[in-house]
């Protein structure tokens, strides 16, 4: 047993419980047009949580959960990730998106992962589209300015900082570094969510008054 990285899958599963808690108890979640929206960042801010959670289980009581929280942990990296950036992007530009909308999303993600896994460049892929991800996040908080672009700079720099510095094997003296990565997204996630919570003066929007926009 791996007791160390037990603890803190549980702490990322407590932030992505509290950045969950926190958009549901936002006035924002009352706002009907973008309903959708924040659905779908509530259930990419679950997933991630999930797969924190069987790696509780994984790590902290039996192995066997290994395969399932291995594959938790892939959706969560090219599922919930990549949706919570196209959220971003859709609120700072003043998208409603609707449901339809949102699962062309999911539906295209799903395609293109399963596409690069059986042509062989799932790294590639991988890497592309945590780019791509982290460069719409970047591109909300400089559009939004204000207190969202901190909260941008913050979040994209922690995960920049967990994946390509820390990573999930080895360690730093005592220290190992999948403990290190899962504390950083556990500050990372609730940037994320009070970022998402944060844009909402994008394009269109002049004195407080919201021009209609297209809608999926």
């Amino acid at each position: 047993m791996q007791y160390s990285t037990a603890a803190s899958d549980a702490l990322l599963a407590l932030a992505c419980l509290a950045s969950v808690l926190g958009i549901w108890r936002s006035p924002r979640w009352g706002e009907k047009p973008l309903r959708a929206t924040w659905w779908i960042a509530v259930a990419a801010l679950l997933l991630t949580g999930a797969a924190a959670t069987v790696g509780v289980l994984h790590f902290g009581v039996n192995e066997r959960w290994q395969p399932l929280h291995a594959k938790l942990s892939q959706a969560s990296s090219l599922l919930a990730l990549p949706a919570l950036g196209v959220a971003a992007l859709t609120l700072v530009r003043g998208w409603h998106w609707q449901r339809l909308g949102w699962c062309w999303v999911i539906i295209c993600l799903s395609v293109l992962f399963e596409g690069a896994k059986r042509w062989g460049v799932l790294g590639s892929y991988t890497l592309l589209l945590n780019v791509v991800t982290l460069l719409m996040l970047l591109y909300a908080g400089f559009t939004q300015g204000g207190k969202a672009l901190p909260a941008a700079v913050g979040a994209v720099a922690l995960l920049i900082v967990a994946g390509l510095v820390v990573g999930t094997q080895g360690n730093f003296g005592p220290v190992l570094r999948v403990d290190v990565f899962h504390g950083l997204l556990s500050v990372a996630y609730p940037l994320l969510a009070w970022l998402l919570l944060h844009l909402h003066n994008g394009p269109g929007v002049t004195d407080g008054t919201q021009k209609s926009v297209k809608t999926l």
